[in-house]
């Protein structure tokens, strides 16, 4: 249900817009045109199964489970060249970073006992959430 939620809010905030849109007729014609993006993303990985097995379907199960979405960004920066009114050419370099985390903030690891002695080490349990980050480089042409 989160998922649809927020999938139904990005798709009502999305838009298009146009920076200093003239009519036609006064527009002056340029044959180079830069353009940026940015967005904010939902970042998230659901698991599914190519062969069915026991260990593999409750594994599947717990990390589909326990892992949460993040918050993943986009940005692109274009640059275009028309050569007539019908025919242009755009390139540009974009960056994008997805994944997901896990939330091990209820996970209590305690102390650590020595066998050999009895002493005991302590423990911090400082670490709240384990992310997985992936980077990606786009170049469109």
């Amino acid at each position: 249900m989160e998922r649809s939620i927020a999938i139904l809010s990005a798709i009502l905030f999305a838009g298009i817009g146009q920076a200093q849109d003239v009519p036609a007729k006064e527009a002056v014609a340029s044959r180079f045109h830069i353009g940026v993006q940015g967005s904010v993303d939902h970042a998230y990985r659901t698991l599914e199964l190519n062969q069915r097995t026991g260990p593999s379907e409750r594994i599947m199960e717990n990390r589909n489970h326990a892992e949460e979405p993040r918050l993943g960004c986009t940005g692109a920066l274009f640059m275009g060249y028309t050569f007539s009114s019908r025919f242009g050419l755009e390139a540009g370099l974009g960056y994008a970073l997805r994944g997901w985390q896990l939330d091990i903030s209820k996970l209590t690891f305690g102390d650590q006992i020595e066998p050999r002695r009895g002493s005991i080490y302590q423990t911090h349990d400082e670490l709240k959430a384990i992310r997985r980050s992936f980077h990606y480089l786009d170049i469109p042409v």
